[in-house]
């Protein structure tokens, strides 16, 4: 009765359809369960996804917290504050130049760099698991566990009483616990401040909505007083402030100096928050990767142009944002890749919501505070565990987008879209949620197995240990801490010299200096960059001291790195108290010194074997 052509056709449209129907089921569903079912659901699902991360163990910084945390860090340049465990380069020369000779710094560290945290909250929750169990990391997994349950359950009383509609809000929070995107920020301990500033932030908006709607009284001290508990917890709360802008502008039904008035008691906490942290020491500077706003503008929008592409990619969509900092690393192309797809995806996204932000203020507002969210945060690299406080708006809209494609009178390019975007939200995510809170743990089985080609026992204490080419910052800096946090024997001293993402070329110029050069010189790509801004430049001839040993830059790139370095040690570099290494393969190796007048060439690390196929 009817060709095939016909029936395929008719299958065709309707598996769309079908699609559809059912995923507008889900959304109905959640919306008919009670409120406090749905916020429960949501909790247990949402730890459920990320317990693997029980298993994963200390992590990178979370020894360095150990360490900081006892009275004798045991690191020079390190120093003892429980309430203080996110000082990691304080700004003084002295410190630095000590942390180089351990070899947590390389040598092309500027001595002033300040990169320091006020999080005095988060920090009390490190010092409470040393105390309480302190030999049992997977108990401080499930610390942070408990105050992602926490965050969850704060944004669905976000939802609520801000007016999203229940089905709405239901689908959100549900797209907000299952998010992979929050696995790094739970699986990695030393970064419970996010997840801590938001719970006790949050709440904020809330208060300040009833006080502006239903004319809640305590309102005015009580959310600037929510807000200040968060900024002592992580500079993370300052999301809140983001949305707070939002609302006066979007929801607020006052007169626009009432509005924007209503706001001053929250801009007089950041402001002093910011004095406060300026007056104890704390901020950022002298550091290529972070950047301030305030002290450098230009900068600042220079960085934004490529980081808010990239973070609302890893937020509405992916590759992980993860990988911003690595993709030179790979391919020079790969950058231009995926920031094209990320100005693709957002403009698709935006034409998308443009009619749903025209007919909903609600979801204007949510748009406007996301997009301020992630414009605060390209201050600092890319990273998908910075995408909680954005979460909470983006999963909104992920929402709305979602409802409105499963309308039946969706166009069936909409329909697509949606489709793309159920899959990635609903069906990508839970099942990437909890490999990536187990995979937090592998990192430290990469450094692990790299400390353990180092020269190790009593004999190694009275040597100086040279990494020559390092494949990445980490692969160096952590190696001390590792084995100072489990009280093995480490190098009187540890340098290294160069970075081996890149060749470097090593030749012997007398019996007490090498040269080093890599190809296209130091600081040559971002990741050399965590404590070192284009400003100040170094010059020729600058010299840099260490104990035994001085680095003295002998010829510049154009844009002033150091292009090649001349490094004297005291002693003979044949002294068997100086213990040469290499990295090749995925190992460190001992190197044997050309002879006086020769050079070999070091080989480029394979970064990508490295990371993900070892």
């Amino acid at each position: 009765m009817y060709s095939n052509d016909t029936i395929e056709s008719v299958v065709g449209r309707a598996r769309p359809r079908l699609g559809r129907v059912r995923l507008s089921r889900l959304a109905t569903l959640l919306g008919r369960l009670p409120a406090s079912a749905v916020t429960w659901g949501c909790v247990v699902l949402g730890l459920l996804l990320l317990s693997p991360s029980l298993t994963t163990g200390l992590v990178a910084d979370d020894y360095l917290h150990e360490l900081m945390l006892r009275a004798d860090p045991g690191l020079r340049g390190l120093h003892h504050g429980a309430l203080d465990l996110f000082r990691f380069a304080d700004g003084r020369p002295e410190s630095a130049r000590a942390l180089i000779e351990e070899g947590v710094f390389p040598w092309w560290v500027d001595p002033k760099a300040l990169l320091a945290f006020f999080r005095p909250l988060s920090s009390l929750s490190h010092a409470l698991d040393q105390l309480l169990w302190p030999s049992h990391p997977a108990l401080m997994h499930l610390h942070s566990l408990v105050w992602y349950g926490l965050l969850i359950a704060v944004v669905a009383a976000t939802y609520r009483d801000l007016g999203v509609s229940r089905r709405s809000a239901a689908l959100a929070l549900l797209l907000f616990a299952i998010d992979d995107a929050h696995a790094p920020s739970v699986g990695w301990v030393a970064n419970r401040n996010a997840i801590i500033a938001l719970c006790c932030a949050l709440p904020a908006l809330a208060v300040h909505h009833r006080q502006r709607r239903g004319g809640f009284v305590h309102g005015f001290w009580l959310g600037p007083l929510l807000l200040s508990v968060g900024l002592c917890g992580g500079e993370g709360a300052l999301c809140v402030l983001g949305y707070l802008v939002a609302y006066a502008v979007c929801l607020d039904q006052g007169s626009w100096p009432a509005r924007f008035g209503s706001l001053l008691p929250y801009v007089l906490v950041v402001v002093s928050w910011k004095l406060c942290c300026l007056q104890l020491g704390y901020g950022a500077s002298g550091s290529g990767l972070y950047v301030d706003p305030l002290a450098d503008p230009i900068g600042f929008a220079r960085a934004a142009c490529e980081r808010f592409p990239v973070l609302g990619l890893g937020l509405f969509a992916g590759p992980f944002a993860d990988f911003w900092e690595l993709y030179p690393e790979f391919s020079p192309w790969l950058r231009v890749a995926v920031l094209a797809l990320a100005l693709l995806v957002l403009a698709l996204l935006a034409l998308a919501l443009g009619p749903l932000r025209r007919r909903d203020a609600r979801v204007e507002f949510w748009a406007t505070g996301t997009v301020l969210n992630l414009l605060l945060l390209c201050a600092t690299f890319p990273h998908d565990r910075l995408l909680l406080g954005p979460g909470i708006g983006g999963m909104v809209l992920v929402a709305a987008l979602l409802e409105a494609g499963w309308s039946r009178r969706a166009h069936a390019a909409t329909a697509l879209g949606v489709a793309a975007l159920a899959g990635v939200h609903l069906v990508v995510a839970p099942v990437l949620a909890p490999l990536r809170a187990a995979e937090v743990g592998r990192f430290s089985e990469l450094l692990r197995r790299t400390d353990e080609s180092l020269p190790a026992g009593d004999e190694v204490r009275d040597k100086t240990v040279v990494l020559l080419n390092p494949p990445l910052d980490p692969f160096a800096a952590y190696l001390p801490i590792y084995r100072e946090a489990a009280h093995a024997p480490r190098p009187r001293q540890q340098l290294w010299l160069a970075s081996g993402a890149s060749d470097v070329l090593v030749a012997s110029l007398d019996e007490h200096t090498l040269s080093v050069r890599p190809d296209g010189g130091f600081l040559s790509s971002s990741m050399q960059r965590m404590l070192r801004g284009p400003t100040p430049r170094f010059e020729r001839g600058q010299r840099v001291e260490l104990e035994g040993a001085s680095v003295l830059v002998t010829d510049l790139t154009e844009d002033g790195r150091p292009l090649q370095v001349a490094v004297r040690f005291e002693r003979a570099l044949a002294d068997p108290s100086l213990v040469w290494m290499r990295w090749q393969h995925d190992r460190y190796e001992p190197f044997r010194l050309p002879p006086v007048g020769t050079g070999v060439l070091l080989p480029g690390a394979a970064i990508f074997d490295l990371l993900f196929a070892s």
